[in-house]
C-alpha cells in the first residue's frame, strides 16, 4: 500500500507521466504510451488536493512541517517530471560537444515549465470554473503546444502528434487542424480515461469511454475516407499521373560529427555526394532532379555591392579589394559548373532528360555595412548556373546564432560561431523542369506554422509547389533519435499540406513521403547511398493550409480566459464537483 501511495502521489504521477511520455519517443518509440502518459497529469488535474494520493489520503510528507519534499511542493514535482521527459527526449543535443550541455539543460528546463503551467491552468478550469475535465484537459494542452511552437523562436519538434506518425489513418486529421488536432484527440482520450477511474471518492463511470471511442472513431473514419479518395483518384487518372511523375534522386552522404571537425571536410562530403549521384544516374537514367543535403556543395555563392565594405572575411580568408572578391566569385562559379556538368545536369542528346541539381551551400554577401552569411539552397540549371536560391528563414539557436551574440561576442566564440547566419526573408518555389518544389532547410520542417505559411503564401502568388524538399545535415547527431524526429515531423508536414515531402540528409534519414504521410522509401542511418522518388502532385486540398492554426488559437484563447476568470477579470462560476 505504501508503494501504491507513492505512485499515486503528485510526485509519483508526475514522474510516471514524464517517463512514460519519454518512452513513446525515439529511440524507444513505444507510441501507445503517448496515449496513457497524459492520464497521469489528468489525474493530478482531477484531484482536489494535490498533496494527497489517488485514494484521497494525505501524503505523510505533506503533513510534516519540517520535511522538504515533493509532497509539500507538488508543482515542483510536476515540473521535475516534465524535466525528466525533456532531458531524455533531447539527449542527442549532447552529441556535438560539451558546450552543448548548457543548451541541453537550458532548453529542457524551459520546456518543462509548460507542464506545471498546463496542470495549473487546467485545475483552475476544473475546480474554480466548474468546467468538465474531459474538455479542459485537451483545450489547455493544445494551447500549451501552440504557445511552445511560437515562444522564443518556437520549438514544435516533440509534440504528441510526432509519436503517432506511423498511424496513417489517425494523422489524416492533420489536414484539418494540424498536429494540434491530433494532440487534442489524444489528450481528450486520456482525460476520458482519467475520468472513468474510481478514485477521489467517486465511482467508476463508463460514459467517458463512449465519448472517447466516438471521437477516435470519427477521426479514423475521416482518415479512411481521405485515403480512399486519393486511391480512387490515382486509379482513375493513372495515365495522367504517369505523365506528371518526375523521377528524383535523393543523395545521402555519411560524414559524422568527428569528420566535420576536420580540415577539408566540405570537399570530402562534396565528393561523396558526387559519387552517389553518378551511381544513381547509372541506375536510373530518367532522373530529372538530383537533391543534395544541406551545405554539401564545396563552393560558395559570393555576392557583393558596388561599394562593399572591405576588407571582407569569407571562410577565414580576407579579401582586400573588390577585384579579389570578383576572382573568388568566378572561381566558385567555375567549380559549381564543373560539378553540374559532371552529374549530367547539362541537357543531353537523344532521350536523356534535362537534369537539375538542388543542393545546399553557403552564401556570402559583402555589403556596405559588412559581410553577411546565409545558409542557402540553390537550384542549378543545365548550364551549371544558379537560377534560383532560397535562404534559410528560421535559424537554429546556438547552432546558427546565439541570443545577444552581437552584443556579447564571447557568446559567439563559446559556440564556435562568428556572427551567426543572416536569415532569409521569404519562401521560394523552384521550377525544376516539370516539377515545382519548395525547399526548407533542417529544423524548419519541424515548425508546422512555418511550412503552412510558406505553402499558403506561394499558392497566393500562383507559385504553389508540387512537393516540399528538406535539406538537412544530421551528421552532428549521427545515429541518434534526432534523425527519427526529423522524419516524424516531415510525415506530419506532408499530411498537413497534402504535399509529398522529399528529405536529403547527411547520415540519414533520407526519405520519400507521399501526401498521405506514408513513407514510400527511406534510407538506413549512417550509410552512403541514394534513393529514387517518383513524385507526382497531390490534387487534394488542405483545410489546414486555408485556416491555419485558428482551431488551436481558440484553445489558447480559452486557456487565457480560464486564467482571467481565476484572477477575477471575468465573473467566476461556482465550483462544480
Amino acid at each position: 500500500m505504501q508503494i501504491v501511495g507513492k505512485l499515486t502521489s503528485a510526485s509519483g504521477l508526475a514522474i510516471t507521466g514524464g517517463v512514460g511520455l519519454a518512452l513513446s519517443y525515439p529511440p524507444f518509440s513505444c507510441a501507445p504510451l503517448a496515449w496513457l502518459a497524459p492520464v497521469c497529469w489528468a489525474l493530478l488535474i482531477r484531484r482536489r488536493d494535490l498533496c494527497g494520493t489517488v485514494a484521497g489520503q494525505a501524503s505523510p510528507a505533506s503533513t510534516s512541517p519540517k520535511r522538504l519534499s515533493f509532497a509539500r511542493h507538488p508543482y515542483v514535482a510536476i515540473w521535475f517530471g516534465g524535466w525528466i521527459f525533456w532531458l531524455v527526449t533531447l539527449h542527442w543535443l549532447l552529441l556535438p560537444g560539451w558546450v552543448w550541455t548548457f543548451g541541453w539543460l537550458g532548453l529542457a528546463t524551459y520546456l518543462s515549465l509548460y507542464v506545471p503551467l498546463f496542470v495549473a491552468i487546467a485545475r483552475c478550469g476544473v475546480h474554480a470554473c466548474g468546467l468538465p475535465l474531459v474538455l479542459v484537459v485537451p483545450v489547455v494542452w493544445t494551447a500549451m503546444e501552440l504557445a511552445q511552437a511560437h515562444m522564443l523562436t518556437g520549438f514544435a519538434m516533440c509534440g504528441l502528434a510526432q509519436t503517432q506518425y506511423g498511424w496513417v489513418h489517425l494523422i489524416q486529421i492533420g489536414d484539418v487542424a494540424g498536429p494540434y488536432g491530433i494532440a487534442f484527440v489524444m489528450t481528450f482520450t486520456a482525460a476520458c480515461l482519467a475520468r472513468m477511474l474510481p478514485c477521489y471518492g467517486q465511482r467508476f463511470v463508463w460514459r467517458p469511454a463512449i465519448a472517447a471511442a466516438s471521437v477516435l472513431g470519427l477521426c479514423l473514419g475521416y482518415g479512411a475516407w481521405r485515403l480512399a479518395a486519393q486511391s480512387d483518384s490515382q486509379a482513375g487518372d493513372s495515365q495522367t499521373t504517369d505523365s506528371q511523375t518526375t523521377a528524383v534522386a535523393l543523395v545521402q552522404p555519411s560524414l559524422g560529427r568527428d569528420m566535420q571537425n576536420t580540415p577539408g571536410w566540405r570537399r570530402i562530403i562534396h565528393q561523396s555526394c558526387a559519387e552517389q549521384s553518378r551511381a544513381a544516374l547509372r541506375q536510373w537514367p530518367d532522373v530529372e532532379l538530383i537533391v543534395w543535403p544541406e551545405t554539401t556543395l564545396d563552393a560558395h555563392l559570393i555576392t557583393f555591392d558596388e561599394e562593399p565594405r572591405l576588407p571582407a572575411k569569407i571562410s577565414a580568408v580576407s579579401y582586400e579589394t573588390r577585384e579579389d572578391l570578383d576572382l573568388a566569385r568566378k572561381r566558385d562559379e567555375a567549380r559549381l559548373r564543373r560539378t553540374a556538368l559532371e552529374l549530367g545536369a547539362a541537357a543531353g542528346d537523344g532521350d536523356r532528360p534535362q537534369r537539375w541539381l538542388l543542393a545546399g551551400l553557403y552564401t556570402w554577401h559583402v555589403g556596405r555595412d559588412g559581410t553577411e552569411l546565409m545558409n542557402s539552397a540553390a537550384l542549378v540549371n543545365s548550364q551549371g548556373s544558379i537560377v534560383d536560391r532560397y535562404d534559410k528563414v528560421h535559424a537554429v539557436v546556438f547552432a546558427e546564432y546565439v541570443p545577444w551574440g552581437s552584443v556579447l561576442p564571447w557568446l559567439n566564440a563559446l559556440f564556435a560561431l562568428d556572427d551567426g547566419i543572416t536569415r532569409g526573408s521569404k519562401a521560394q518555389t523552384f521550377d525544376a523542369g516539370r516539377l515545382r518544389v519548395s525547399p526548407s532547410i533542417c529544423y524548419e520542417i519541424t515548425l508546422p506554422h512555418r511550412i503552412r505559411e510558406n505553402v499558403a503564401a506561394l499558392s497566393a502568388e500562383e507559385k504553389e509547389p508540387d512537393a516540399l524538399v528538406v535539406l538537412s545535415n544530421n551528421g552532428w547527431f549521427w545515429g541518434s533519435a534526432e534523425q527519427d524526429l526529423i522524419l516524424a515531423n516531415s510525415v506530419l508536414r506532408a499530411v498537413e499540406n497534402r504535399k509529398p515531402v522529399l528529405i536529403a540528409a547527411n547520415t540519414g534519414i533520407s526519405a520519400s513521403i507521399s501526401g498521405d504521410g506514408r513513407v514510400v522509401e527511406r534510407t538506413p542511418k549512417g550509410v552512403e547511398t541514394a534513393i529514387r522518388a517518383d513524385v507526382a502532385p497531390d490534387a487534394r486540398r488542405s483545410l489546414y493550409v486555408t485556416v491555419g492554426d485558428w482551431p488551436a488559437a481558440v484553445c489558447l484563447i480559452a486557456a487565457l480566459a480560464i486564467v482571467a476568470a481565476r484572477l477575477g477579470f471575468v465573473g467566476k462560476r461556482p465550483p462544480k464537483h
